[in-house]
């Protein structure tokens, strides 16, 4: 079994879509985000899936994240 800490790959960022998800209460502590990858990764086997999401701690931690990967997907174009 592999140690979910540990890094498994990269989610490319340029051309992806990055938004805050709404579920369930913030005193259940759902603080997640979901990647939305290019079509045309998926669909040439780059990546596998269409998207990914991923969960902070903290709601100011999620909304960090979410800030990062649209400023990284953004200065990438330049």
């Amino acid at each position: 079994m592999q140690n979910e800490s540990e890094p498994t790959g990269v989610i490319p960022l340029k051309d992806c879509n990055v938004e805050l998800m709404h579920f369930g209460t913030q005193e259940e502590g759902w603080h997640s985000f979901v990647i939305h990858i290019r079509p045309q990764l998926v669909d040439d086997g780059i990546m596998l899936h269409k998207k990914y999401i991923l969960a902070a701690e903290t709601s100011d931690e999620c909304q960090a994240w979410v800030g990062r990967s649209q400023n990284t997907s953004l200065k990438q174009d330049n």
